[in-house]
C-alpha cells in the first residue's frame, strides 16, 4: 500500500444516514434491505482536503452541519458511504468528554483503559500518568471510582488523558470550556504546545477568534457540503457573511423590527465617499447602509499610517443609509498580522445609538483612544450592524485600513499584545 505524505486525507467523501418514519420500517429495512419506506440523509458529501503533518484544521459552521460527522468518520467511528479517508499515525480523539469511561472503576484504571484503546502500550501510559493526573488536578481522588466524581472532575480527567498521551493525530470536538477558567487557561497553554511539537489537530468549533488563532487551515461546512477550504481568516469571514445572512432571513421572516430614535448635530468636517480596496479586504451586508470612507488621524487631526506608541489617535467612519433602518450601531476591531482581535470597540456598549435613521442620511463616528500597542502592522476592521449581539449587518469590511505601530521612544519592553497604564507600588514590611 502507497503512504501518503499527509497527516490526513480526504477524498470525495460523504457519509448518508436513512430515516425510517417508524421503527417497523426500520425493521424491515435492516432485515430485508426494503428502503421504500426511508429517505436518504445526506450528513457530509463531497468533502476533499488535505492536511500536512504538524498542521491544525479548524472546521466550523452552524449547528447540523456535519462537523461532529466527519470527526466520526477520521476517529474510525462511523463508516463513510462514499470516498476514502487516510489517517497517518496513532489517534486521540476528544468527542464527548468521558463517553468511554466505566463508572465503576477508578480514575487510573479508565486511564490505563482509553489509553489502550487509543493504541497505547501499558508502559507508555505508566509514563504518563503522572502528568494526567497532574493535569487533571486529581490527584487526591485518582483512586476512587469515578461514579463519584462530579462531571467536571470527568470532563478534566477525559481531556487530560486524550491530551497528554501526546498522539500523532488529535481530533477534538469543541471542548474549550471544560473546568474553571484556570484550567481552560492551560487546556489552552497544552493545546499550543502540541502544535508546537508538530502534532496535527482537527478542531471543531464556533469560535471563530480560536479558528483563527490555533488554525493553519481552516473549513466551512454548511449543511454537509464543503463551503471553503483553506486560509482561516478568510473561511472564517464567509462563516461571518452566512451567518448574518441567515440571521437577516430569519429576523425578516418574523417580521421583527426595533425603533430607538436619535439625532444627531451636522459634522463639522467633509464628508468622504471614497474607500479604496486594500490586500485582503472582504466585504459583506444587507447594503441597507454602507462605509463610505475611513480614516485614521493622529492628535493633531491629520490622516497617518504611522502612530506614534502612546498616541491617541480618532478612527474616523464616514457611513450612507441606502435604506429606513429602525436600529443600528458600528463597531470596529483592530488586528494584529496575525488576525487576531487585539481591540474590540462598538458603539452599542458605548451606549451611544446610531438611532433610527433614514434612507440618504448620513454619520460621521469618531472613536477616540490612545494606542500603547506592541511595534508591528495592524488593521481596522469595521462593523455597522442591525443588532448588539448578533451577526447581522449592514456592511462589514474585513482589512479595511491598516497602520504601523511605532516602537516605544523611551525603549520600554512590551509584553504580550498591547500595554495598559498602571501605577507600581512597593512596600516592606516588618
Amino acid at each position: 500500500m502507497q503512504m501518503i505524505a499527509d497527516a490526513i486525507q480526504v477524498k470525495n467523501l460523504g457519509k448518508c444516514f436513512r430515516i425510517y418514519p417508524n421503527r417497523w420500517h426500520k425493521l424491515q429495512g435492516l432485515l430485508l434491505n426494503r428502503r421504500d419506506h426511508s429517505r436518504e440523509l445526506w450528513a457530509v458529501r463531497n468533502l476533499n482536503f488535505s492536511l500536512p503533518k504538524g498542521s491544525t484544521m479548524a472546521v466550523i459552521g452552524a449547528n447540523g452541519s456535519g462537523k461532529t460527522t466527519l470527526l466520526q468518520i477520521l476517529a474510525g467511528l462511523i463508516k463513510p458511504t462514499e470516498g476514502s479517508v487516510h489517517v497517518n499515525g496513532n489517534m486521540a480523539t476528544i468527542l464527548e468528554l468521558g463517553s468511554g469511561f466505566n463508572q465503576e472503576l477508578t480514575g487510573r484504571e479508565n486511564i490505563f483503559i482509553s489509553g489502550g484503546l487509543r493504541g497505547f502500550s501499558r508502559r507508555e501510559v505508566e509514563e504518563k500518568i503522572h502528568d494526567i493526573v497532574c493535569f487533571a488536578e486529581l490527584e487526591d481522588f485518582i483512586d476512587d471510582p469515578i461514579k463519584h466524581y462530579s462531571s467536571g472532575m470527568i470532563m478534566r480527567l477525559a481531556f487530560a488523558t486524550a491530551i497528554n498521551v501526546e498522539p500523532d493525530v488529535l481530533l477534538i470536538d469543541e471542548v474549550f470550556a471544560v473546568g474553571d477558567m484556570a484550567f481552560q487557561h492551560k487546556c489552552t497553554g497544552k493545546f499550543r504546545e502540541l502544535k508546537r511539537k508538530g502534532i496535527t489537530t482537527v478542531l471543531v468549533t464556533h469560535d471563530v477568534i480560536a479558528a483563527k488563532s490555533f488554525g493553519t487551515d481552516a473549513l466551512l461546512l454548511d449543511h454537509g457540503s464543503q463551503v471553503l477550504f483553506g486560509n482561516p481568516e478568510e473561511v472564517t469571514n464567509k462563516y461571518l457573511e452566512l451567518t448574518a445572512q441567515k440571521i437577516a432571513k430569519q429576523e425578516a421572516a418574523a417580521g421583527i423590527q426595533q425603533e430607538i430614535a436619535g439625532e444627531f448635530e451636522p459634522a463639522e468636517v467633509e464628508f468622504l465617499a471614497d474607500l479604496p480596496e486594500t490586500t485582503g479586504m472582504f466585504r459583506h451586508g444587507s447594503g441597507a447602509g454602507k462605509f463610505r470612507a475611513i480614516q485614521i488621524l493622529n492628535s493633531k487631526m491629520q490622516p497617518t499610517a504611522i502612530v506614534a506608541f502612546g498616541e491617541e489617535i480618532t478612527f474616523r467612519f464616514f457611513i450612507e443609509y441606502f435604506a429606513d433602518v429602525p436600529v443600528s450601531g458600528l463597531g470596529f476591531y483592530i488586528r494584529d498580522r496575525y488576525g487576531n482581535d487585539v481591540i474590540g470597540i462598538n458603539t452599542f456598549e458605548e451606549e451611544r445609538s446610531l438611532g433610527s435613521r433614514h434612507k440618504g442620511d448620513r454619520l460621521v463616528i469618531d472613536f477616540r483612544l490612545p494606542l500603547h500597542l506592541r511595534a508591528g502592522s495592524y488593521s481596522v476592521s469595521p462593523g455597522f450592524s442591525y443588532h448588539p449581539n448578533e451577526a447581522r449587518y449592514l456592511d462589514w469590511i474585513d482589512n479595511a485600513a491598516f497602520f504601523e505601530m511605532e516602537k516605544p521612544s523611551n525603549g520600554k519592553e512590551i509584553y504580550g499584545f498591547s500595554w495598559i497604564p498602571n501605577r507600581v507600588s512597593v512596600k516592606m514590611v516588618s
